[in-house]
């Protein structure tokens, strides 16, 4: 009876655009003189976001349903949804290069990599026809709570990993040729991009299967058995 957390994302606007970029400069690298190795490491300033949890007692249970519906939800064993909780999911990344004539282009270096790693929104959707202190209410409240300490912990426990992984791409990024600095950012972002795609599908993996072990008949079962009045009529 209880909705399972889910998830939004947004990624960098750059992204949709490297592959348009990337074949062409990459064909005029064989053909271009090799550009000089970097002097000095990529910066990385990657940042876990992590925002309060806001509460909302605002829309009814078929309000709730709706939402549920809209963002795809699916409820374990059928029912309807009495509680959600929605993580809009950011996974951003920006970058800068310098840019040093090579013959009639460039040699392209990444300077600079912004990423943001986390969450921007976390809201809990409590129905209204719970009044707040009434059983109904605290046993929704304590079991959405339990999905935002799910996508807290997992994310305080894959973060550094994440880090890592982008770390050891940017350890493998090398100066590369192109004939017009149109597009040089979103190509040398490319790799970062590749990257933090699988790592955002590895990070929803694992917060989605954690998710989905209190998301149970069971657990359900369990949760509605303190309470009386789920029918929201009455609720004490």
């Amino acid at each position: 009876m209880l909705a399972r957390g889910m998830e939004r994302s947004k990624r960098a606007a750059c992204g949709a655009l490297i592959m348009l970029f990337f074949s062409a400069h990459t064909v005029f690298a064989a053909a271009a003189p090799a550009c000089a190795s970097a002097r000095t490491p990529i910066k990385l300033d990657f940042k876990t976001l992590t925002a309060a949890t806001a509460y909302n007692h605002h829309l009814t249970l078929g309000g709730i349903a709706n939402l549920s519906r809209a963002q795809g939800g699916q409820i374990a064993g059928g029912g309807r949804p009495v509680g959600l909780t929605l993580a809009n999911t950011l996974y951003g990344v920006g970058g800068e290069v310098a840019l040093e004539p090579q013959g009639s282009g460039f040699c392209v270096r990444l300077t600079s990599v912004k990423i943001d790693f986390g969450w921007d929104r976390m809201d809990v959707y409590v129905p209204t026809e719970f009044p707040e202190g009434s059983c109904e209410y605290r046993a929704v409240r304590d079991h959405e709570n339990q999905h935002v300490s799910i996508f807290r912990t997992s994310l305080a426990e894959f973060a550094p990993r994440a880090r890592a992984r982008i770390e050891a791409v940017l350890a493998r990024a090398k100066p590369f040729p192109v004939r017009s600095r149109n597009g040089a950012v979103q190509t040398a972002l490319a790799p970062v991009n590749a990257e933090l795609a699988a790592l955002q599908q590895e990070f929803n993996a694992l917060h989605g299967a954690r998710n989905a072990r209190i998301d149970t008949p069971s657990n359900y079962a369990a949760v509605t058995a303190l309470c009386n009045n789920w029918d929201g009529t009455g609720a004490r």
